[in-house]
């Protein structure tokens, strides 16, 4: 099991500070799903449900990776690290789901600048690539060469690289640097969502990502 000389990871603990689920909490109290699209609201709520969950997930990898390099001969880190990362990834796969759907709604009250799509889109591939490898690597193992998946000296579980910025399993390279990157713009754009109020109230922010549809007569 290789382990990391030194831990490069970006550091998002800044977001846990601003958690998502408190601003929806407050943002639905106030009536803001009044309005909203039935399934609309059930997008809007999940989604930031996911995105604090994948930026908890993400901390606890780089958190162990931190403690495995400074830890005491025989101590091993990795197993939970490796579960982390798999529960991030799949939370990220999720939230992917999730915006397409929000993306197509007819009922969504915002017009997605084109722009953060296509930065959003650009890194769903290997998202789904990574995530279905691990979701399916039981099954891969059962059938070894009779599909090609897993060949001699491929690793079945993550594999760090020396300073924890990229990750490797069976034929597929994810960076951790534009993990955290997708990480920091699903939480812009959740953050939007969480606290959208249905009567205009319109943040500075989201004049970067979003605007309001206009209404047509």
């Amino acid at each position: 099991m290789a382990i990391p000389k030194e831990c490069k990871m970006p550091d998002l603990s800044h977001l846990a500070k601003k958690k998502l689920v408190p601003s929806y909490i407050i943002s639905s109290l106030t009536g803001s799903d009044k309005s909203l699209d039935k399934k609309f609201i059930l997008y809007r709520k999940r989604f930031v449900q996911l995105v604090d969950k994948a930026i908890d997930d993400y901390l606890l990898v780089r958190e162990t990776v931190i403690k495995q390099i400074s830890a005491e001969s025989g101590t091993i880190y990795l197993f939970s690290t490796i579960n982390y990362l798999e529960n991030c990834i799949n939370s990220i796969r999720r939230l992917f789901y999730l915006f397409d759907g929000i993306k197509s709604n007819k009922q969504n009250p915002f017009s997605i600048d084109r722009t953060f799509r296509r930065f959003i889109s650009r890194y769903s591939s290997q998202i789904r690539k990574t995530r279905d490898l691990t979701e399916h690597i039981d099954k891969y193992i059962k059938n070894g060469a009779k599909n090609g998946a897993i060949r001699e000296g491929q690793t079945i579980a993550f594999k760090f690289n020396k300073d924890a910025t990229k990750v490797s399993i069976v034929n597929c390279e994810l960076s951790l640097i534009d993990l955290a990157k997708l990480i920091t713009k699903f939480h812009e754009f959740g953050s939007e969502l969480a606290k959208y109020n249905a009567k205009g109230v319109n943040l500075k922010s989201f004049k970067i990502i979003c605007s309001k549809k206009r209404k047509t007569t």
